[in-house]
C-alpha cells in the first residue's frame, strides 16, 4: 500500500512539474524542504500529527514556505496534508528523482563510504560505475560506518565492492584455502 502511494504522489509530482517545464526547481525545492523536515524533527512531527487539524497545518506551512518556494511545491505540500501522506514525504521525493533521472536516461545507485564524499569523488564515481555499467549513473552518498575505507557501490541491481572490509574478507578468505 504505501508503495502503491510512494509512486502515485511521486508520479503526479513529476507529471505536474514536467508538464509546467520546472522539474529542476520543483526538485531543488523539494529537497530543501526534506532537509529542513530532516533537520527540524519538532516542526516535522507537528506537521504529521494527526491531533492538528488539516487547516491548522497548512496555515503554518504557509507561514514558513509562502513567498520561498513555488507555489506548485506549497500546493504539494497542502495536498499531502490533506490526504494524510505527509508522512511519506521523503519516499515520495525519492519517487520523484528516480522518474526525473529515468526521464533524462541516468540510472541510480547509492555510494556507501565509512565518511561523507566530495561532489567531485561522487562524479568520479558515478563516472567510473558508468563506464562498468555501461550508462550514466547518478550515485547518492551514504555512510556506513562498517566500512573501514574504500567504497560499496550498488547500482542498477549490481554491487561493485571497492571497500577495504571486502578486501580483508577476500585475503581472509584466500589465506584459509592454502
Amino acid at each position: 500500500m504505501e508503495l502503491t502511494v510512494t509512486r502515485t504522489y511521486g508520479q503526479a509530482l513529476y507529471d505536474a512539474a514536467a508538464e509546467l517545464g520546472k522539474v529542476e526547481e520543483i526538485k531543488k525545492e523539494t529537497e530543501q524542504i526534506d532537509e529542513i523536515f530532516q533537520k527540524e524533527n519538532d516542526f516535522y512531527e507537528l506537521l504529521t500529527d494527526p491531533a492538528f487539524s488539516a487547516v491548522r497545518k497548512k496555515e503554518i506551512l504557509k507561514s514558513v514556505f509562502e513567498g520561498r518556494i513555488s507555489k506548485e511545491s506549497l500546493n504539494f505540500l497542502y495536498v499531502l496534508i490533506d490526504q494524510g501522506r505527509l508522512h511519506n514525504y521523503s519516499d515520495i521525493l525519492r519517487e520523484f528523482i528516480k522518474l526525473k533521472n529515468k526521464a533524462e536516461g541516468y540510472g541510480e545507485g547509492i555510494v556507501y563510504s565509512a565518511c561523507p564524499l566530495k561532489v567531485a569523488q561522487i562524479e568520479k564515481l558515478e563516472q567510473e560505475a558508468g563506464d562498468l555499467l555501461d550508462k550514466r549513473i547518478k550515485l547518492t552518498n551514504k555512510v556506513d560506518k562498517s566500512l573501514i575505507g574504500g567504497v560499496k557501490i550498488v547500482a542498477e541491481e549490481k554491487l561493485i565492492d571497492a571497500s577495504y572490509k571486502s578486501g580483508l574478507n577476500r585475503l581472509h578468505l584466500d589465506i584459509r584455502e592454502k
